[in-house]
């Protein structure tokens, strides 16, 4: 069953990547920012972001080394991911070697490269599939829209993504107080958990209903292992769509395109891409942002963790809805 997975994983890729691995549209982002201040109470949050690490069986031991972390023990491949609260995954960025870590992850994202790419993976070095999810790349470009939201009677363009405390400070994600004192900032800490669990549900739903990735993986190609792991992405919001739980739908007119690059000289180019990555990686709009959102953090009408999962468990026949310990399934897999 295995290998016609792996045989059948490139056309279920070439079939559904434009449908199912999707930029979102503007009325996407509007509809999430209305879903996410509902269930959590966080205004403007896009998704949540994580990792996990997909075990490899089959590694050069000459690249064993480079591809096995501390705390795993074994090779592994590191897939990020950015998902939203109906377990749907936006973002997907896979074949980052295992030894890294979140940081690692987010820094080799293709921010200023094209959509081809090439991956090197033991002796083999071959052309890839196309990707068309970079996070970060039209914000650098200079041509991501405006999404206006406010907090805290402060208007901002940008959403945001939670993400644990090992993500640097920058204007787009917002982290938890490692220690807090007072208690906003404990009430603060306290949502923005329970909220990025929507990932880590995402990462055990992956490896419950996908046998093949709780099993390491044995294929021998890189472009198989590849094409496997975002095959089992597109198999898993197919799933999530027929649950009837996805926030939004493909509309009818088509995937978003987003504006061309304007046409600029090499030194117009360089002076963007300074200024939008100094806007990025600004640590005070990171501390001001977040500052507002605890003034402003309010009691979701339904925060529990696990609802969204619980109803997920419902239309998978094969999760059992008791087994309550689920909700930490990819303990141990998450960074």
């Amino acid at each position: 069953m295995s290998r016609i997975f792996l045989d059948s994983s490139k056309c279920v890729f070439q079939l559904y990547k434009d449908e199912y691995l999707r930029r979102p549209t503007l009325e996407d982002i509007q509809r999430l920012y209305a879903k996410h201040e509902e269930l959590h109470g966080f205004p403007g949050m896009l998704e949540s972001i994580d990792c996990m690490h997909w075990p490899s069986k089959i590694c050069p031991k000459t690249w064993q080394g480079k591809y096995t972390c501390g705390d795993h023990g074994h090779p592994t491949i590191m897939l990020e991911a950015v998902a939203s609260y109906d377990l749907w995954i936006w973002h997907a960025y896979f074949v980052i070697a295992g030894s890294n870590n979140d940081i690692n992850v987010l820094n080799n994202l293709p921010l200023f490269w094209h959509f081809e790419f090439h991956i090197h993976f033991g002796f083999n070095f071959k052309h890839c599939v196309y990707f068309n999810f970079v996070i970060f790349r039209e914000i650098i470009e200079d041509r991501a829209p405006d999404t206006l939201f406010t907090v805290n009677k402060t208007h901002y363009r940008k959403g945001y993504y939670l993400a644990d405390d090992i993500y640097p400070e920058w204007s787009t994600f917002v982290k938890a107080f490692s220690c807090p004192q007072d208690d906003k900032k404990k009430k603060f800490k306290k949502y923005q958990e329970k909220a990025r669990k929507d990932v880590e549900h995402v990462f055990g739903c992956l490896q419950k209903q996908l046998h093949i990735l709780s099993q390491p993986a044995r294929a021998r190609s890189v472009n198989r292992i590849f094409r496997t792991m975002y095959a089992c992405v597109i198999l898993h919001n197919m799933i999530v769509e027929d649950s009837g739980y996805v926030i939004t739908l493909l509309e009818e007119d088509g995937m978003f395109q987003p504006p061309p690059v304007p046409r600029r000289t090499f030194q117009e180019i360089m002076a963007v891409h300074q200024r939008t990555n100094r806007e990025l990686r600004d640590q005070h709009v990171h501390h001001t942002f977040r500052h507002d959102l605890t003034k402003c953090i309010g009691v979701p009408r339904e925060l529990y963790i696990g609802n969204s999962f619980n109803d997920f468990q419902r239309i998978i026949g094969s999760l059992k809805h008791e087994d309550k310990s689920f909700l930490c399934v990819g303990k141990g897999v998450v960074n």
